[in-house]
């Protein structure tokens, strides 16, 4: 996970409960209404660290993919080689 979206995370985390702590203390008319006002905003922004937290995990998912198949690949010209010598005898 990149330093970027570990501090989108956090700022996120941090705002989420400067959130709840605000709705606990002060529940008033005006606060519900520029809550609602933001909240559209509050909604884009969590969906947007969510949509670059799944793009970075699939990124990570294909880069072990090609290293899966160069490593099938590696063993599979191995066992060629091997399978190619003599038998070695034990007389």
């Amino acid at each position: 996970m990149s330093q970027k979206q570990l501090t989108s995370k956090q700022e996120l985390k941090v705002l989420q409960d400067e959130l709840d702590r605000i709705l606990d203390s002060d529940p008033s008319e005006k606060f519900y209404y520029q809550y609602q006002q933001l909240k559209p905003h509050l909604d884009a922004l969590e969906r947007e660290v969510a949509n670059h937290s799944n793009l970075a995990n699939k990124k990570d998912h294909e880069w072990m993919k090609w290293l899966i198949v160069i490593a099938a690949g590696v063993f599979s010209v191995i066992v060629t080689q091997v399978s190619k010598m003599p038998s070695l005898s034990l007389d």
